[in-house]
């Protein structure tokens, strides 16, 4: 049984240091990995860590470090992030609202109330929309900045668009 968990936090990669990983990293593969792919990478993860070594591997494992292999490696990474978002959140309608409103620049708290009120035609609770980002904040999926919220990863701007 676990008695605690220490949660760890990866600060972002600028570029300079997310392509000097990515390279190292393949290197470990015996491979050499052209750089409009790693900038291509970068842009894509957005330097976070995680996901630079899920796209490097992956990448990496498949012998073909083009743009396709980075397209059929960012669709694995949107399934990935699907499937965690069924499991972690328990009312994925009102989050994915959240997190579609704020992908799509809908990014106050008054913004996303309304929002989610012409959404589902019915209005919701203050208390629900402050528990809801409060959720999502406390996963580190939302960060905020000033009075806006912003989704913190990519990836999960790229999924919360397509909901």
């Amino acid at each position: 049984m676990v008695d605690f968990v220490k949660m760890i936090k990866l600060e972002r990669f600028d570029d300079k240091k997310s392509l000097n990983f990515l390279i190292k990293g393949f290197e470990e593969f015996n491979m050499r990995v052209g750089e409009e792919i790693l900038y291509k990478i970068y842009e894509k993860v957005d330097g976070i860590v995680e996901w630079s070594t899920y796209f490097g591997c992956s990448i990496a494992e498949s012998r073909k470090p083009n743009v396709e292999a980075l397209n059929q490696t960012t669709e694995k990474a949107l399934k990935l992030v699907e499937e965690e978002f069924d499991k972690v959140l328990k009312r994925p309608k009102y989050y994915a609202y959240v997190l579609k409103a704020i992908s799509l620049g809908i990014d106050t708290w008054l913004g996303i109330k309304k929002a989610l009120k012409a959404w589902l035609s019915r209005p919701l609770q203050n208390a629900q929309i402050s528990r809801f980002l409060k959720t999502l904040l406390d996963l580190s999926i939302l960060e905020k900045k000033n009075k806006h919220y912003v989704i913190s990863d990519s990836l999960v701007v790229e999924y919360s668009k397509k909901l």
